[in-house]
């Protein structure tokens, strides 16, 4: 009797073993693009001279420092690109000096893309492993919603305000960024991403025109959440 509970018990840690190994299947996130939508809430802090907005009636316009201005998505679709990456960005906010951009997945039909990245592949063998790709932005295109433009002071001057648009800076190559992922589930975890952009702001107003001003950030992020589609049984 005690020989066949030995037999039992020797069967079932293999069983185990062998349940153990199919929750041990490697991630692999496969290299492509990523479809972004931005969220409310975002925005940047902008700096810029005395004198650039031009004058009125012989003022110069003021200087603007470390101004914030709010942001909202410029939409221009999925451009064409292909393949989309497999690696599922969950909603949450990537933060510069300065500002804060909030942002999730979209599908390549989703109306509202505004920011195109595209990510390398890598792969993680087991939860708890980490796995570190390439990232590069290669689209953005955002601007400052309807009823919140830049306010821009002349001296004692009637002010004037002006719509902002951000977009990426397409005469200059996006540096190259990273994104670890962090494995904390079969098909997912957190992610820390360094991502430097390279963008350019242009100031319009009633015929007015100032800009476009070559800038330069880098979006961090060390808690976003992410999945990784094609893992089996997810």
């Amino acid at each position: 009797m005690l020989r066949g509970n030995k037999f039992i018990l020797i069967a079932l840690v293999a069983a185990l073993a062998t349940v153990g190994l199919a929750h041990a299947e490697e991630m692999k996130v496969e290299p492509g693009y990523n479809f972004l939508a931005t969220s409310p809430g975002s925005y940047t802090t902008i700096t810029l001279p005395a004198g650039f907005f031009g004058e009125k009636n012989g003022i110069p316009s003021d200087a603007i420092v470390d101004r914030r201005i709010d942001l909202e998505g410029r939409p221009f679709g999925s451009l064409g690109l292909e393949p989309q990456s497999n690696l599922v960005v969950k909603a949450g906010d990537c933060h510069s000096k300065g500002g804060h951009h909030h942002c999730h997945e979209a599908t390549p039909e989703h109306e509202r893309i505004d920011t195109i990245t595209k990510v390398g592949g890598t792969s993680v063998s087991s939860v708890g492993g980490t796995g570190t790709t390439t990232l590069q932005m290669v689209a953005l295109s955002l601007q400052t919603p309807q009823g919140s433009p830049l306010t821009v002071t002349y001296g004692d001057q009637k002010p004037s305000t002006f719509r902002v648009v951000l977009t990426h800076d397409s005469s200059v190559d996006q540096e190259v960024g990273s994104v670890t992922l962090k494995r904390k589930q079969d098909n997912g975890g957190i992610m820390e991403v360094e991502l430097p952009v390279a963008f350019k702001a242009l100031f319009t107003s009633r015929g007015q025109r100032f800009g476009p001003v070559a800038l330069n950030t880098t979006l961090l992020s060390d808690d976003n959440g992410f999945t990784v589609t094609g893992i089996s049984g997810k």
